[in-house]
């Protein structure tokens, strides 16, 4: 087996290894199950690879959960999905570790009466060693956000944290290393 082939074949092992058979795959989330007011962040690194899942209500982001309704609605899931195309303007890692974002993913879930907003992307980093903290600058940006729930997991070992609203960094230092 190639290298390009073996590292994406070890992230989604990986993955489902981190975060579980609900990992990363939209068809099985129930997003009946959150919080208003919370985020869920998780964060898989495989050596100089790091690989994010956003997952946030409707009513955190846009004000809503259900489907956009009228042009309003339609306009407020625009901006936020544009918004959110770019996570690492949200979700900084140091310059010095030098990292690269790709394969980025936003869409608006909907599902009866709920509906929440799921992103994914892969930053690769030449200096993983330094990405051991992170600027947040999420709860500027969708201020009806409370907290973030953040899961770790990584060369380093393993964290479970809250981010609160008037948190700006968080330090990943336990899972994130070289």
């Amino acid at each position: 087996m190639n290298i390009s082939v073996k590292i994406p074949v070890l992230l989604a092992a990986f993955s489902v290894l981190a975060f579980g058979p609900t990992g990363l795959h939209a068809s099985e989330r129930n997003l009946d199950a959150h919080e208003h007011g919370v985020s869920t962040l998780r964060l898989a690194q495989e050596d100089k690879i790091l690989q994010f899942e956003l997952e946030a209500p409707g009513e955190d982001i846009v004000g809503f959960e259900h489907a956009a309704e009228n042009d309003q609605q339609k306009l407020a899931v625009e901006n936020a999905l544009s918004q959110l195309q770019k996570p690492e303007a949200i979700f900084i890692l140091p310059d010095d570790a030098e990292c690269t974002a790709s394969d980025q993913h936003a869409e608006f879930e909907t599902e009866e009466d709920h509906a929440g907003f799921h992103v994914t992307w892969t930053m690769t980093c030449e200096e993983p060693v330094n990405a051991t903290s992170m600027e947040v600058r999420f709860f500027s940006i969708f201020q009806r956000a409370e907290e973030i729930e953040v899961e770790a997991i990584g060369n380093a070992g393993q964290a479970a944290m809250e981010v609160e609203k008037d948190q700006t960094n968080v330090d990943l230092s336990q899972a994130i290393g070289g």
